[in-house]
């Protein structure tokens, strides 16, 4: 067995393809090595490789002179830890990647003619808005990307566009153990079946540790519970900055977005998903956190204009779930039948069958929930069954009546909800609740900044400007909650709503 110096060098002398990161003192030192048969342990330096469908030569190194022309063949040169570099160009192929890479796209490449006069393409100049790395699954009945075996260390996959397949990306622990994937800046668009009983038709993700979905777009993806992404058991995952529209549950779980685990949702667009269309019945449309256990923190979302047919159009928290919502704006989202159109709690099942079973936790916190519609018992801001939930410091309006008020419903004795510092339009005791019209900015616009006479963020101008009105949800807070984040003046309060001590709360007079 040869050392991984003599390797090293080996592979190095005599490779042709990819491009290798390397320096002439590392040269002649592993020369010297190899001279004297010294087996002193060094790394191995990773390796570029590049793919290009423009490269019709028929000869294909994984270099820029002569790249691959479509992406399993890079995968397969690749050793552990190595780079692939993918130029715009529509690869129509269902690719797996058994070891940890990183997966990179939105290169300009080049043209036909390049590789023919043997100028090769641009693989420096990235970027991926440009450029677009599409691959489209060569067969629908199995994902477009598979992460497969047994990785170690962190997987990146970046700036592609995947469609067309089963789900857009796959790891699950029928045939993947591994930790810290990260996929980032990723078009996730039309995979799935229509009213196929699966998981997770934009993403599914199962197991692990750290995982990092950031900043991707998930859209008009299909599956039976979570249309856009499905995730279970995964531990510590941040899922940030996405927008994920116009996907669909097909059964009755879950059309945008379905976790179960512990992790961080910030900072995400989630609109238009809906669930339960097709079946009757459904809850969850643009996301639902669910399993004893499962711990979220969600904060400084806009989940807006989702749709389940039965409760919870907008978020579902279910089966002794335990989440943090802050700072988020829930707004016109709907459900056809009972109510929670905005938010919906539920505990592990029938409260008089199962009187054991595990209560979800929920604790609601500067969150604005406002013109959620829909269903015959009302409770369209918060509606809560066998579960424990505390509101404040939040806005609750214009959510529709039903028959027993349009913002607050408990459905049994032993549901709780306590309300402090909360304004909303169906009255409820609690300490320093208001009864008062917030002011948003526009609803028409979904600007639902507060009106102020000394300073408004405008969402349209992007600047400050002034209001003729004043909201009385400014500086009516807890008055022990942090407000520093408020630009000043700021009253020395922090404001009610989804903006309460962040840099756009509204300023006082």
């Amino acid at each position: 067995m040869k050392s991984v110096s003599e390797r090293y060098l080996i592979d190095n002398t005599i490779k042709k393809g990819g491009d290798t990161m390397k320096n002439s003192s590392n040269k002649k030192a592993l020369l010297s090595i190899y001279g004297f048969f010294l087996l002193l342990p060094l790394a191995v330096q990773a390796t570029i490789w590049h793919v290009d469908d423009d490269n019709l030569t028929g000869t294909q190194q994984g270099s820029k002179i002569y790249p691959f022309n479509q992406i399993q063949p890079a995968i397969k040169a690749a050793a552990q830890g190595d780079t692939i570099r993918v130029a715009a160009g529509l690869y129509k192929e269902n690719i797996s990647i058994n070891k940890r890479l990183n997966l990179i796209g939105g290169y300009p490449g080049g043209t036909g003619a390049d590789y023919t006069n043997g100028n090769g393409g641009n693989f420096n100049n990235r970027d991926f808005t440009r450029h677009d790395s599409h691959v489209q699954a060569k067969r629908s009945d199995v994902a477009v990307l598979r992460l497969r075996g047994v990785q170690t260390g962190e997987t990146q996959i970046d700036g592609l566009h995947f469609s067309g397949g089963l789900r857009g990306i796959e790891f699950n622990d029928t045939d993947w153990v591994g930790n810290k994937v990260t996929i980032t800046n990723n078009f996730i668009e039309n995979n799935g079946m229509a009213a196929m009983p699966d998981h997770g038709g934009g993403m599914l993700v199962c197991c692990g540790n750290g995982h990092r979905l950031i900043n991707n777009k998930i859209k008009n993806n299909h599956a039976g519970w979570g249309g856009g992404v499905f995730t279970n058991a995964t531990l510590n995952l941040l899922f940030s900055k996405n927008t994920v529209t116009d996907n669909q549950g097909h059964w009755d779980h879950g059309g945008g977005l379905w976790f179960n685990g512990t992790g961080t949702i910030i900072g995400n667009l989630i609109y238009r998903n809906k669930v339960g269309h097709i079946q009757g019945y459904g809850w969850g449309g643009g996301l639902i956190v669910v399993g004893e256990g499962t711990d979220f923190i969600i904060r400084s979302n806009k989940i807006r204009s989702n749709y389940a047919y039965s409760i919870g159009g907008g978020i579902f928290i279910d089966e002794g779930a335990h989440a943090v919502l802050k700072n988020n704006l829930i707004v016109k989202n709907r459900v056809t039948e009972y109510g929670g159109a905005g938010i919906y709690v539920d505990g592990g099942g029938n409260e008089a069958e199962t009187p054991d079973s595990p209560r979800s936790h929920v604790d609601i916190i500067n969150c604005t929930i406002a013109h959620n519609t829909g269903g015959w018992v009302g409770g369209n801001g918060v509606y809560v069954q066998v579960s424990d939930v505390t509101v404040r410091n939040s806005i609750f309006w214009g959510n529709s009546p039903g028959d027993y008020g349009p913002d607050f419903f408990t459905l049994n004795s032993n549901a709780t909800l306590a309300v402090g510092y909360t304004l909303s339009k169906q009255p409820y005791n609690g300490i320093g609740n208001i009864r008062k019209n917030p002011l948003f900015a526009d609803k028409l616009t979904n600007d639902y900044h507060l009106k102020s006479t000394a300073g408004r963020w405008d969402i349209a101008s992007r600047g400050w400007v002034a209001d003729s009105e004043h909201s009385p949800a400014i500086d009516a807070g807890d008055p022990s909650s942090a407000y520093s984040s408020e630009p000043s003046p700021n009253g020395g309060r922090i404001n009610l709503g989804y903006d309460g001590n962040t840099r756009q709360a509204s300023q006082s007079q």
